[in-house]
């Protein structure tokens, strides 16, 4: 059996190998400050992504529903009910 790989040699395979972007950018940056740079260039776009996310989803959840009720009145109940009086007498 091989030894295990490190966490942090596992992150730097994938960030190599990924479509996400700044990754790839982040691990093969050579000096502090772009270290620095797209360190926060990642975090800011995944800030961005969750405040987006979060608006989404309260939006939705917010979404007031209008009903209209309409109230309409017709007297053909009284109407029915006279017809099937007369068609008793007529018996």
């Amino acid at each position: 059996m091989g030894r295990p790989e490190k966490p942090t040699h596992i992150f730097s395979k994938f960030a190599a190998r990924t479509s996400v972007h700044g990754l790839p950018h982040l691990i093969g940056a050579r000096s502090t400050k772009a270290r620095l740079f797209w360190s926060f260039a990642c975090l800011a776009s995944i800030g961005m992504f969750l405040f987006l996310l979060w608006q989404l989803v309260w939006k939705y959840y917010s979404y007031e529903v209008v009903v209209k009720v309409y109230q309409v009145c017709i007297k053909i109940h009284y109407f029915l009910w006279q017809m099937q009086l007369t068609q008793l007498h007529e018996l």
